[in-house]
């Protein structure tokens, strides 16, 4: 899954587009894309292609101002929904620390 964030205005009708044009890369099977927010959200087979290529594309292909949404390492620990003292998460970590 990745996400892009469109550094602009944009409306149903370049939601629409923008979404046609995700939909026809390959590797891609879902898109979801809010206008209001303008923030686009895909779902990728990684085997197929890569978030990076396909936002490169985005952005070379289309006429928006348009950048993927990274969250930084400390967003990705507050986003985990396993707490970091449960069992899970410490089998979890231990796990990790090996390979």
């Amino acid at each position: 899954m990745a996400r892009i964030d469109i550094k602009q205005s944009i409306d149903q009708s370049d939601s629409t587009k923008i979404t046609q044009w995700l939909y026809g890369q390959p590797g891609v099977d879902h898109v979801l894309c809010n206008p209001q927010s303008a923030i686009v959200v895909f779902t990728f087979h990684p085997v197929a292609t890569s978030a990076d290529k396909i936002v490169q594309g985005f952005k070379s292909s289309l006429p928006y101002n348009a950048v993927r949404f990274l969250p930084s390492k400390e967003e990705m620990q507050s986003g985990c929904p396993i707490a970091s003292n449960s069992i899970t998460y410490k089998v979890y970590s231990f796990f990790n620390h090996i390979f």
